[in-house]
This record gives C-alpha cells, structure tokens and sequence, in this order.
C-alpha cells in the first residue's frame, strides 16, 4: 500500500516484470506519479530512473516493451510486430557510430524438459556456434575483424544473443545474427564446442561460494518451481545431454512468437527495419 508510504514522506523501489506492467499499467504510473522508482524484476535490477533510453530498452525486461508503463518512456522507438510473432524495437541515437542488436527467445531454464538442466545454455552456445552461411571460423573471424564479440547466454526466461558493431557494419551484423538465429548449424563440431564451454563455465560457477550461495538459495526458496533451476545447468546432466536433445529444444522453444529483436544506434530506422523484415519473414 504505497498511500502509506506517501503519507510518511517515503519513496520506494517496486520491481516490476513485464507482463505486470503490460496488464497493470495504470498501477505502474500510478507508483511512478507518486515518486517512486521503478525497476526491472529482471537478473540486473536495474533501477529504471537511472538508466538511459538505450539501457532501458536493452536491459529491461522485453516483454515489458509492450507494456504502455514502460512504452512512455520509450515513445520514440519504432515498435513493429511481424505477421510471424516476432517484436522490432528500433531506436536510432546518432550520438556515437555504433550499433547494438540483442535478440532475445522465449527459452530460458524455466523451459528445459525435467532431468535435463543446462540444455537452455547449452543449446543457445550451440546456435552462437555458426550457420550454414556462417560457419563457424569464417563468422568469428569476420566478428574479430568488425572488432566485436557476439554474445550468447541464457537466464532463467530468455536466451539472448547479441553484437554491437561500428555502424558502417551493421548491416552484416545484422545478416549474421539473424542467420544463426533463425537457420543455426547444429552440427556435431558445434555441440561439442558449445558442451565443452557450458561444462567450463559451471566448473567456475560451482568453485565461487557467492554462486553456490545464491543458487542453493533459490532452490531452498522456489523448491520444485523452474526458477529453482540453475541458468548454467548441472555438471552431471550437461554430460548427459545430446546434439539430439539440443536439436529438440531448439524447434521447439526457439520460436518467432514472444521473440524480440531490439537495435539501439546510429543507423536509418526504415532502412533497418526493411533488413531486418526481410531477414526474419522465413522464420517459422
């Protein structure tokens, strides 16, 4: 009840998630109206006020983006929803010649089959691993001469890839993030490199008490919910888990429907949005 803290002369900070501020969004200006901050209920809570347009729209939550609280803020951005389900969020912000392109799928830990925890970042570092017209040695070498890195992994809701490029490259940035979204290799080679990453990764986690913490926490306080679930996975399961079971995750939570694809930069919106139109309209 937030009439008590206005009649005690105190702010607070209300975390949010973005179906609540798409269904609620009279309550979240409301909180907002009364000079209280807002922030996203996300893995960075971000405190919203704080950020700026372009971290905002990156960082929060992107089912958010379609939420009528968080759009005010946002009132600039070119919002596009595609026949197949998939969400556009341009934003131009000629300031410096770079461009960000994160996309984000609808298939986090929360979605893994039961036994087979660490498949959501197993499979989203086995799609980052290249594409039929990206193979793997010919993209990250492109990618090391853009002077980029793409980034690949996964929470408990999302997978997410992402690259940022000097803007006199996006659009190969472009071409090359959405051909291993939406047609990724899957090969053998790919899936052991990915598997070999992923098992590397939890190997770090579980030798950091402040991880081993927090995710015996959040199995103590969800229990059997899947946000008990670690994002890495488990040592044990990632060995057991297969190209098949990648393959299987893959047709079947990497899908266009609740997918977002946000670029933020120094680029012309019709023309981006022309690329990306086409780039994305064959995925099913």
């Amino acid at each position: 009840d937030f009439c008590h803290l206005t009649s005690d002369f105190c702010s607070a900070t209300f975390f949010t998630l973005g179906w609540i501020a798409k269904r609620l969004p009279h309550l979240i200006r409301e909180i907002h109206n009364r000079g209280h901050e807002i922030a996203s209920h996300g893995c960075n809570h971000h405190l919203c006020c704080q950020m700026k347009t372009d971290a905002l729209k990156l960082g929060f939550l992107p089912q958010a983006f379609e939420g009528g609280a968080v759009a005010t803020r946002l009132s600039d951005a070119r919002y596009e929803k595609l026949p197949n389900g998939v969400t556009l969020i341009l934003k131009e912000d000629h300031n410096l010649p770079i461009v960000a392109i994160r996309t984000y799928v609808l298939a986090g830990a929360c979605y893994e089959p039961d036994g087979r925890s660490g498949l959501a970042r197993l499979t989203v570092k086995t799609v980052a691993m290249g594409s039929k017209n990206f193979p793997y040695d010919y993209l990250y070498s492109r990618i090391e001469a853009l002077g980029s890195n793409l980034e690949a992994t996964s929470d408990l809701e999302r997978a997410h890839l992402s690259l940022s490029v000097l803007s006199s490259h996006w659009r190969e940035a472009v071409e090359m993030i959405t051909d291993i979204l939406t047609s990724p290799s899957l090969s053998s080679r790919d899936f052991k490199r990915a598997r070999r990453e992923v098992l590397s990764e939890i190997s770090q986690i579980e030798e950091d008490a402040r991880e081993i913490a927090f995710i015996e926490f959040r199995k103590h306080f969800y229990k059997d919910h899947p946000y008990a679930r670690p994002e890495a996975g488990r040592l044990e399961t990632v060995k057991n888990l297969s190209l098949r079971h990648v393959k299987q995750f893959y047709n079947e939570a990497w899908t266009p429907e609740g997918a977002v694809v946000a670029v933020v930069g120094d680029f012309d919106t019709p023309e981006m949005l022309e690329l990306l139109e086409k780039r994305l309209a064959g995925w099913k």
